[in-house]
């Protein structure tokens, strides 16, 4: 915690930190967002200060640290109002597009984005997988019409998903060659673009400000 604030410390990436900065962006609390480079991490990490020995960690004006991304995000959006538990229906679809990231995070999709140098093995896996969230995305949004992912509401789900495209489609901060692959997927699919632009357009101000991360 710092002056009072609660604090968001994390890599100076978007990744899992990103879409728990869009929701308090939009959500308008004031907080300290800490960025720690991979040293300092390490060193935190040994330390022992670090819960689970992971990040993004959040830390509350009363002094609590939570960590896991998406169990931070699933709070952040019940105390803001963008992740209602009593609505059944969106919640599930809430839930099933946290799962879906999921799946894209675990398949190791970024960490082409990341390092210098990658297989063709590992090029053509992360094409694959990023290709098969996109479709499972416009699927979705294809067959239920709405405005956001799961309603005619802004929701958790909106920012975990846009953050993937915009961290991996729409990147002018990474110059590789992926970038261009994913952004040619994502043209295939109108739908996701336009579905984009909308929660852009509701984020303003953050995506102005957004920092110039690989990913």
């Amino acid at each position: 915690m710092a002056d009072g604030k609660p604090t968001l410390t994390y890599f100076p990436l978007h990744a899992k930190a990103d879409p728990i900065r869009m929701l308090l962006h939009k959500a308008g609390v004031d907080y300290t967002n800490e960025l720690i480079s991979f040293a300092d991490f390490g060193a935190l990490k040994a330390s022992g200060a670090l819960p689970a020995g992971q990040v993004p960690l959040w830390k509350t004006v009363d002094g609590k640290m939570l960590n896991q991304a998406y169990a931070i995000i699933r709070l952040l959006g019940r105390q803001h109002g963008f992740y209602d538990g009593s609505n059944i229906e969106e919640s599930f679809l809430v839930d099933w597009a946290l799962e879906t990231s999921l799946d894209l995070q675990n398949s190791r999709a970024y960490r082409v984005y990341m390092q210098d140098e990658s297989t063709e093995e590992e090029l053509e896996a992360s094409k694959t997988n990023f290709a098969k969230f996109s479709k499972q995305i416009a699927a979705s949004l294809t067959e239920r019409g709405t405005t956001f992912f799961a309603g005619d509401r802004l929701t958790i789900a909106d920012f975990v998903i846009l953050s993937h495209f915009l961290s991996m489609a729409f990147n002018e901060a990474n110059d590789k060659p992926i970038v261009a692959t994913a952004a040619a997927t994502v043209a295939e699919t109108p739908i996701i673009a336009e579905y984009c632009e909308r929660v852009k357009a509701q984020l303003g101000d953050y995506i102005a400000s957004r920092g110039a991360y690989v990913c």
